[in-house]
C-alpha cells in the first residue's frame, strides 16, 4: 500500500459530505419556502371532494337505473 492512497479517499469523502449538505439545504428550502406541504394538503382536500362528488353521482345514477329497471320489469311482465 502506498501512503498517498488514503489522501484520495479522504478527499472523496469530504467532497461527498459537502455535496450531501448542499442537497439537504436545497431540499429543506424547497419544502419550507415552496409551500409543498400546503399544496399536498390542498390536493388531498380536492381529492376527497372529487370522491364525494363521484359517489353522489353514482348513487343518483343507481337510483335512476332502479326506476328504469322497475318500469321495464312492469312493462315486460318480468
Amino acid at each position: 500500500m502506498f501512503k498517498g492512497e488514503n489522501g484520495i479517499t479522504l478527499v472523496a469523502l469530504i467532497i461527498t459530505i459537502i455535496i450531501l449538505v448542499i442537497l439537504a439545504a436545497v431540499s429543506i428550502t424547497a419544502v419550507t419556502e415552496g409551500n409543498l406541504i400546503g399544496w399536498s394538503s390542498d390536493a388531498a382536500g380536492k381529492y376527497i371532494n372529487a370522491t364525494n362528488d363521484e359517489n353522489k353521482t353514482l348513487s343518483e345514477f343507481q337510483s335512476r337505473w332502479s326506476s328504469v329497471d322497475s318500469v321495464l320489469s312492469s312493462k315486460l311482465g318480468g
